[in-house]
This record gives structure tokens, sequence and C-alpha cells, in this order.
């Protein structure tokens, strides 16, 4: 039996949020918001795999947007099936870091 991720950290960013869309592919998700179609993607519930967004995670980046994994700014995920972490992705830091604060994970810059 899998256990439910506790998303009551995001309500604030979903009750403010104008639109949500669920594409249901994280991957995809990160290149709209590197085309600027999207201006994030935001998963909090810690069971997406590094297999499944790190591609969409450098395309994000050659396009100037930034990432936040398990909290951390740019945080690199091990490369590997069993790696699982929490995104929040968005075409600015700037608009990162008004996700971040709207959430119970604020985001952290590397040391």
């Amino acid at each position: 039996i899998s256990k439910m991720a506790d998303l009551t950290g995001v309500i604030p960013l979903i009750t403010g949020a104008r639109h949500i869309r669920s594409s249901g592919c994280a991957a995809l998700s990160l290149c709209q918001g590197a085309e600027g179609i999207l201006d994030a993607h935001v998963d909090e519930r810690g069971t997406i795999r590094a297999t499944d967004v790190s591609a969409g995670l450098f395309i994000l980046k050659q396009a100037g947007g930034c990432w936040a994994v398990d909290g951390s700014l740019f945080k690199d995920l091990p490369l590997h099936r069993e790696s699982r972490a929490r995104i929040t992705a968005a075409s600015c830091r700037e608009l990162l870091q008004e996700i971040q604060g709207l959430t119970s994970c604020p985001v952290r810059t590397p040391s």
C-alpha cells in the first residue's frame, strides 16, 4: 500500500494561482517552462525520478530557468532509477523564490 504525499504545504500556491495545468509528464512541463508556455512546474510529492526529469532540467537551465530539488537551488540528483525528489522549477529565480515563499519548503542556496 502506497502512502499519500502530504500536499497541505502547497495549498497557498494552488489557491493563489490563476491557472493550474497537469500534463502528467514532468519532462514535458519542464520543457514548456523553458519555452515560456508555462511559468513553473511544482511537484512536492517526493516521488519524481531523476531519470524522468534530468533532460527537462537541462533544457530549462539552457533557457535561463532555475529549479530547486528538495528545497535546494540547482541541486543535482543522482542519476539512477531509485533516486526520488521534490522538484520546483520556474522560468526565473525570482518566480521560483516567490513560489517557494508560498509553500512550506523555502529555497536553500548552495553553500
